[in-house]
């Protein structure tokens, strides 16, 4: 937006928009915004964009929230999405995003990318990556009581079978967060490289 342009004048607003959409479309493309939801309004409609002008010149929207509080941590946000149009109406979903653990050694999510789509209000919908997750979990208990020594997380992941790798590395992570894993000391490198954590299952865990 050109510093000269003023984004709570309506007027000024809505001649920068007319110039960029008509640009957009000499060559057959739409024009797609991301703007700001204001702090103050209430509701989850057009009128808590930010600014002025975007509400009343969008034809089409999708505007987005948080469902619930994000676990950064863990990857976990659960999204309201509502999508509307001028032209051919709209609707409501819950939009579940799941992208693994925060590696803070990495710098980065570990686990896969997976995402439920929902209309909402129907929070029983079938989310495809339950069973994935569920045998992965499964997979990690059985080898912690199998095992007979305390385990790095490499070795609980290449012990485990019956599940994507993918998945049990993922859900290695989540029961280290939620506790069912438990550290239990450290193995230092023969050669080089880092510490392992050594980990063992704690009193109770995956029992139910």
């Amino acid at each position: 937006q050109p510093m000269t342009v003023d984004s709570y004048r309506l007027n000024q607003m809505g001649l920068m928009l007319s110039e960029i959409h008509n640009l957009v479309a000499e060559h057959g493309a739409s024009l797609w915004i991301t703007a700001h939801m204001n702090q103050t309004g209430e509701g989850f409609n057009l009128k808590r964009i930010s600014g002025a002008g975007l509400g009343e010149w969008g034809d089409s929207w999708a505007l987005l929230r948080h469902r619930e509080t994000p676990a950064v941590d863990l990857g976990r946000f659960r999204l309201a999405v509502d999508i509307g149009s001028r032209q051919w109406g709209g609707g409501s979903y819950d939009v579940d995003f799941d992208i693994g653990h925060f590696d803070t050694e990495a710098g980065a999510h570990d686990g896969p990318i997976t995402f439920r789509v929902a209309t909402q209000g129907s929070p029983d919908a079938p989310d495809k990556d339950v069973a994935k997750r569920l045998a992965a979990r499964s997979a990690v208990f059985a080898t912690m009581r199998k095992a007979r020594t305390v385990l790095t997380r490499t070795e609980i992941e290449e012990r485990s079978t019956g599940a994507s790798k993918t998945y049990i590395r993922a859900e290695i992570a989540v029961l280290v967060d939620e506790g069912q894993l438990i550290e239990h000391g450290i193995r230092k490198p023969t050669t080089g490289g880092r510490d392992a954590p050594l980990y063992v299952l704690a009193k109770g865990a995956g029992d139910a």
